[in-house]
């Protein structure tokens, strides 16, 4: 029977494994000075997002890095400066694309690359689990069963967002398609007048020169 437990922890470990391998974001990237160099992140409204950032190699000794995260708003949800290694948490309060900025600030000399490394998780991948299991006294086979439930909620959330983002794409798609309607029916008003009139300008016009009776 222990066997069994043991084999099924190590299912539902693997299977939650699995799900969240896409919900981390860990990669490399080099900053010239005193440029700035962003990437996007699509969230879903209430998602935890967590953070950290390295400096792996520094050719310009003396520079400090700058750090700004900002929502599809513009407005800023998280920011700092002058550390070359760090962290940052925050709650994604509306859903859409959030913007991750580093600039490498150098104003001396000598100036140089720096590689950063940046490590950005977020939903149920960002949650600290051994501390939940230390909090509630939960055992390996509960833990596994908890994650799996923040699975499906988060499953959920995101299924229920994509819907609400198909509507408003529909909404502004049909808003679309009735003002092209209109501007073509417009257009062909235009088209048919422009054409009556040019019709009567040179009747008039030949009638006046005696060309036609």
């Amino acid at each position: 029977m222990t066997d069994l437990r043991a084999l099924k922890v190590c299912f539902l470990s693997l299977f939650f494994f699995l799900l969240c391998v896409s919900m981390v974001n860990a990669f490399d990237f080099t900053l010239t000075p005193n440029k700035m160099r962003c990437f996007t992140e699509e969230l879903v409204p209430q998602t935890l997002v967590k953070g950290a950032y390295d400096v792996l190699s520094n050719e310009a000794p003396g520079s400090t890095l700058d750090v700004l995260v900002h929502d599809f708003l513009g407005q800023t949800v998280w920011g700092h400066s002058k550390d070359l290694k760090g962290k940052f948490a925050f709650t994604a309060a509306r859903g859409g694309d959030y913007t991750f900025c580093f600039t490498s600030i150098q104003n001396g000399d000598p100036q140089g690359n720096v590689v950063v490394s940046f490590d950005l998780a977020s939903g149920i991948k960002a949650m600290d689990y051994h501390a939940v299991a230390k909090k509630e006294h939960l055992k390996p086979l509960d833990l596994e069963l908890r994650k799996l439930e923040d699975m499906g909620k988060e499953i959920l959330k995101d299924m229920d967002y994509l819907r609400q983002r198909e509507g408003e794409l529909r909404v502004i798609n049909e808003s679309i398609n009735n003002r092209v309607s209109w501007i073509s029916y417009i257009s062909i008003i235009v088209l048919i007048s422009l054409g009556s009139f040019q019709v009567w300008f040179l009747r008039r016009f030949f009638h006046q020169k005696k060309i036609i009776p």
